[in-house]
C-alpha cells in the first residue's frame, strides 16, 4: 500500500487534508482518504503522515500487503506499536499481515502538543457512547485525559 499526495487545503472556515492511498498487493481500487475540521480544529489540522497511516495500517493488514510505503517521516513510536498490533492481529487472524512501515524519509520523535488533550474516535455507536459516558463519570472536565474532542466516523466511498 502507498499513502501520497499529502495535501493539506483551506477553504472559508474549514481545513481539509488528503492523501491517496493505492494498493499494491490487494484489488481495492485506489482512493482518497480525507479529514475535514471547521475552528481551531481546522487551524490544528495539518497533513501529516500519522494521520493516514493509522487508519490504513489495519486496513493493509487485513487486505495482506506486504508494505505500508508512506510519503514523509514518521513518529518512532507510532511505528513500533504499529508493529505490535500487527503482530496481534496476526495471532487473532490467520488472513492478516504485518505490512512492513516504508516512510521515504525516515523515523523522527514527535513531540506533544503544549495542552495535553484527550481525543476519541466516536463512530456514534454504543460503544462510544459508553465510552464517552465512562470518561464524563470518572474525570473531572479539566483533567487532562478527559475528552474534549471527539472524531466521526462516518462511511466509506
Amino acid at each position: 500500500m502507498r499513502i501520497e499526495g499529502l495535501t493539506r487545503t483551506r477553504h472559508d472556515d474549514r481545513t481539509r487534508v488528503e492523501a491517496r492511498v493505492t494498493f499494491e498487493d490487494a484489488a481495492p481500487p485506489a482512493r482518497t482518504l480525507w479529514f475535514e475540521a471547521g475552528g481551531a480544529f481546522g487551524e490544528a489540522l495539518d497533513a501529516e503522515p500519522e494521520l493516514f497511516v493509522l487508519p490504513a495500517f489495519p486496513i493493509a493488514a487485513w487486505a495482506g500487503e506486504r508494505r505500508l510505503r508512506v510519503e514523509g517521516a514518521l513518529d518512532a513510536t507510532l511505528a513500533t506499536g504499529l508493529g505490535q498490533a500487527a503482530t496481534l492481529l496476526r495471532t487473532w487472524f490467520a488472513r492478516c499481515s504485518a505490512p512492513v512501515l516504508e516512510p521515504t524519509e525516515g523515523l523522527r520523535t514527535l513531540r506533544p502538543r503544549e495542552e495535553p488533550r484527550a481525543v476519541a474516535l466516536f463512530s456514534g455507536g454504543v460503544d462510544a457512547m459508553a465510552m464517552l459516558r465512562e470518561n464524563r463519570d470518572t474525570l473531572p472536565v479539566d483533567h487532562p485525559r478527559s475528552i474534549r474532542s471527539v472524531l466521526y466516523a462516518f462511511g466509506y466511498s
